[in-house]
């Protein structure tokens, strides 16, 4: 079996150097993408934007899609009949 090339232990920190690491309860959380993705997604879901209900949606999915396959189905006619 192949030995590594480079041990744990055998790495010694630089001070101008971060190592990633786990982090701990104490940290704190610094500014980074994901986080202000998170920060924007969290936003716009929760925010006091009017929106509209889930029946509301609900309904103008099923009324949409019925116009839409009756247009469908009216075309089909026509071109066969």
């Amino acid at each position: 079996m192949a030995q590594p090339k480079f041990k744990a232990d055998m790495i010694t920190p630089r001070a101008n150097e971060t190592f990633i690491r786990a982090a701990a309860i104490a940290d704190s959380p610094h500014a980074s993408p994901a986080r202000m993705l998170q920060d924007s997604l969290e936003t716009a879901f929760n925010g006091d934007t009017a929106r509209w209900s889930a029946r509301r949606s609900a309904a103008f999915i099923v009324s949409f899609n019925l116009v839409a396959w009756a247009m469908i189905g009216t075309g089909i006619m026509r071109l066969l009949g």
